[in-house]
């Protein structure tokens, strides 16, 4: 159950940053919508790289202690201020991308050796799996859109680390 949550989480975040990214590149630092398009490609690559390497480290450290951190990474990057300097901008993508590419990595292993290991099998994980992430997506949306209208980026940025702190400090330390 916690490493759902955790996916829904990393997905709600995620899903903050992608639906009020653009609007606050545009105004903030007067962007194209195609340079705006651009600034997604460090966090992709670091992402994908994240979790490539995130099974290595799951099977090395255990898949459980990757989410977490995975999870702590990611709240602690969106708490990064201020936003609106490049360094800070960038470094906040490519943490926030390595956070989810931990979270993505090693949560689909770590829900199916749960559940093989309480269940005895892993059939219905998966549906449970895509629904978290769905509502993740969903739900970070709304949030994030609402938050960025009525108190900006950086406040959402703020909320969305307390957000993460909150999950972690419910999270038992083993699943």
């Amino acid at each position: 159950m916690v490493t759902l949550v955790a996916l829904f989480a990393a997905n709600a975040a995620i899903s903050c940053l992608e639906s009020t990214f653009g609007l606050f590149m545009e105004h903030e630092f007067h962007l194209s919508p195609g340079m705006v398009g651009l600034m997604y490609m460090p966090g992709a690559v670091a992402s994908v790289l994240a979790a490539k390497f995130s099974g290595i480290l799951g099977n090395k450290y255990g898949r459980w202690k990757v989410v977490m951190l995975g999870m702590v990474i990611q709240g602690s990057f969106f708490a990064m201020a201020p936003k609106n300097e490049w360094g800070v901008l960038i470094t906040s993508i490519i943490g926030l991308s390595v956070g989810m590419g931990l979270v993505d990595g090693c949560a689909p292993a770590l829900l199916a050796q749960l559940s093989e290991l309480r269940h005895g099998s892993t059939g219905v994980i998966y549906t449970l799996q895509t629904v978290a992430i769905q509502l993740g997506f969903v739900t970070g949306s709304i949030f994030g859109s609402a938050v960025m209208q009525y108190a900006g980026f950086r406040m959402m940025g703020f909320a969305l680390g307390g957000f993460f702190g909150a999950v972690l400090s419910a999270a038992p330390v083993q699943p």
